[in-house]
């Protein structure tokens, strides 16, 4: 009875979901400030980026110049600097964390979703998680690392059986994506998709052999 309960979906499910998510984002809004120790730091990298591509800013290129190699950890200072084109320092800040904050609930729902459509309940547990010490750290490449790698996980579980061309070009982009925020989630994906295929690939033939 209790698994019936757990597996259920409630019609008011994805509601709740959301309402939750929005009461994580009001304190975001209703303070002045972001509590985020790294944020600032972030917030000036983002800001020296937009001065050096930006024609106009001499000073900045007398002083800085554009690191032009493909490196990990540069994902949140292109997505900043074009907050910071549009927002105000305090209010770019305060985008990025609402990004995150609305993201990553989903991205786990979205990869439980991926395994059971009738255990998303499961997904409610991301809550407690959200605002974490690497939150607090302003670890934002972080953050969005585990964001990405959840989609990816969630994505290739909905689609091994059948990858095409396309599908395949999707899942590329999405692990560049994924190397640009964070090293340790592109060891864990590497990590965590064989183990996956292994595990499949007992259950499909043990599923087998029991039939015969």
């Amino acid at each position: 009875m209790i698994n019936h309960f757990l597996l259920k979906r409630s019609p008011f499910d994805d509601l709740l979901f959301i309402l939750l998510i929005i009461v994580y984002l009001l304190p975001i809004w209703i303070f002045h400030f972001t509590p985020s120790t790294d944020g600032p730091s972030h917030l000036d990298n983002a800001n020296i980026l937009l001065n050096i591509i930006h024609p106009n800013c001499h000073l900045s290129n007398e002083y800085f110049e554009l690191n032009k190699r493909i490196v990990p950890n540069i994902f949140i200072y292109p997505v900043l600097s074009l907050l910071l084109f549009i927002f105000p320092y305090l209010i770019a800040l305060k985008v990025m964390a609402s990004i995150y904050i609305i993201l990553f609930p989903l991205s786990l729902r979205y990869t439980i979703n991926s395994i059971n459509n009738s255990a998303s309940i499961v997904s409610y547990l991301s809550f407690p998680f959200v605002v974490n010490y690497f939150y607090h750290m302003g670890f934002f490449n972080y953050l969005f690392s585990v964001v990405i790698y959840l989609f990816i996980l969630g994505y290739w579980i909905r689609n091994y059986y059948q990858l095409n061309f396309a599908k395949i070009i999707t899942l590329s982009y999405l692990l560049i994506l994924l190397y640009f925020t964070h090293i340790f989630s592109i060891v864990l994906i590497i990590i965590t998709i064989p183990i996956l295929l292994i595990w499949f690939f007992s259950m499909n033939r043990g599923g087998k052999e029991n039939q015969v």
